[in-house]
């Protein structure tokens, strides 16, 4: 990322995903004038898996990083699969999967979505997950008599300390804009602010949030302001356009 001093640029956005995210991402932004620092807050590691003794009637993926198990598992691009939002659907038909129907981001209404789309009688559902999950669908299929079961692909290890780059930012306050695109994110850096002592450092700081659970998570901290978007690079880009 681009580490010219702050006085060339009118506004310094901090991005918080996974490496491989930030990098596509903050490529996007920097051609704005916009100087980018990214400091990720998951490490994310594949775990290896083989394919379960029986492939499942259907898929639901909750996260982009259970996508290449998905390629390693299942030889049926046809077969269907649910997707928690538009980003994983993405990645999934790039991936040559042609059966997918998407959520809007949200795990609780891709339960209802897959509900309302087949029986409980269809056969067994796999959940491709992280090893920490927010909200267990497999769980909560099985209680609507659902053949459903959870299969982890991937470890997500919270990071135990900002960067030293992003702590003297914070510090001299040159943060203009945070990036937070899940619940979990957003409870990582605020459980990292207050162990830094970094509190006072976002009274100008616009946190913008992919879903209300994303915020909630940094109603602890004072911000200048919060929005909440289904789409926070979008949301960023239109803000400083306004400012």
């Amino acid at each position: 990322m681009v580490k010219t001093p702050s006085q060339t640029f009118p506004y310094t956005v901090l991005l918080t995903r996974p490496e491989k995210d930030s990098i596509s991402l903050g490529e996007t932004i920097q051609k704005e004038g916009v100087r980018v620092i990214s400091n990720p807050l998951l490490r994310i590691t594949n775990v290896p898996i083989s394919a379960p003794f029986q492939l499942p009637a259907a898929w639901i993926l909750t996260s982009r990083y259970a996508v290449n198990a998905l390629k390693d598992l299942e030889p049926d691009h046809t077969k269907l699969i649910f997707t928690v939002g538009q980003p994983t659907e993405t990645i999934c038909r790039n991936a040559g999967f042609i059966n997918i129907i998407a959520g809007d981001g949200h795990a609780q209404s891709l339960l209802e979505i897959i509900e309302a789309y087949i029986p409980n009688s269809f056969g067994p559902i796999m959940h491709l997950s992280g090893d920490v999950v927010r909200y267990d669908l497999a769980k909560h299929l099985q209680t609507k008599g659902y053949d459903a079961s959870r299969l982890v692909a991937y470890e997500s290890q919270p990071i135990l300390s900002f960067h030293e780059q992003t702590i003297d930012l914070l510090k001299a306050e040159e943060f203009t804009h945070m990036l937070f695109f899940s619940p979990r994110t957003a409870a990582i850096f605020s459980s990292l602010i207050k162990k830094h002592f970094l509190e006072k450092s976002l009274h100008r700081v616009c946190a913008i949030g992919m879903s209300h659970d994303v915020v909630a998570e940094l109603k602890t901290l004072t911000w200048g302001r919060q929005i909440v978007t289904k789409d926070p690079q979008g949301a960023l880009l239109e803000n400083i356009g306004k400012e």
